[in-house]
């Protein structure tokens, strides 16, 4: 994996194929039948914390040597980023619509190019001091009256 554009272009293609497979429908129908089961509970936690502790690892790598890597609190985001992938099919089955997967998808690869963009400039300046002005920002401070 190269980078956060990267990975949610995995993740787009494994959410195709896990929902086109059945695969996070089953799980959400598991999930359900463990509210009943002290058993598949247990097995259901023990699972989904391996894809929790998987999620961080990835999370953890993207953002190494970034100056991000102290800021983000990547247990966190896991836990959101695990919760988004199953409830995003949650909902496209409720509401009998898989368009709206695709455009969070869209928007999650439009704001990790944004985000490497921004991380890439700052890199670039850090070691400066300096920052490069983005398009449409001034470069002079303004001036009285302006």
């Amino acid at each position: 994996m190269t980078g956060a554009v990267d990975l949610v272009r995995r993740l787009r293609r494994l959410y195709a194929e896990d929902g086109a497979e059945g695969h996070i429908a089953a799980v959400q129908e598991l999930v359900a039948a463990a509210t009943t089961s002290t058993r598949l509970a247990e097995q259901i936690r023990a699972e989904t914390a391996r894809w929790h502790d998987f999620a961080e690892t990835v999370l953890r790598g993207l953002l190494a040597n970034t100056p991000l890597a102290a800021l983000v609190p990547t247990r966190e985001l896991a836990t959101a980023a695990v919760a988004a992938y199953l409830g995003m099919e949650m909902l496209s089955h409720v509401n009998a619509d898989r368009t709206t997967s695709e455009a969070l998808f869209d928007a999650a690869e439009r704001a990790a190019a944004l985000a490497a963009a921004a991380l890439q400039r700052t890199e670039a300046n850090g070691a400066a001091g300096t920052a490069t002005p983005l398009a449409g920002e001034r470069t002079q401070p303004p001036r009285p009256g302006s």
